[in-house]
């Protein structure tokens, strides 16, 4: 059994809170910049890749895992037949 390192959590955005205060206040929320939704694509971006990268690692390893099991089984099957 292997265990799963705890996750950290995403990078944040101030977005939602600048959406909450400016409908608090009555007014129109102020639109994002080019640099700002530049920024916020690429931490998607890189968050994605980040977690392509985990996805195949887990699978390479549980290939792995099997793999070993199968070698057991072909070796000690014999023997655990009797």
């Amino acid at each position: 059994m292997v265990v799963e390192p705890e996750k950290k959590r995403q990078p944040t955005t101030d977005a939602v809170a600048r959406r909450l205060i400016a409908n608090a206040l009555g007014i129109r929320a102020p639109k994002s910049t080019v640099e700002q939704k530049e920024y916020e694509a690429s931490m998607k971006a890189q968050l994605k890749k980040k977690r392509e990268k985990e996805r195949e690692e887990r699978e390479a390893r549980k290939r792995e895992e099997e793999q070993v099991e199968r070698m057991k089984r072909e070796v000690w099957g014999g023997f655990n037949e009797r």
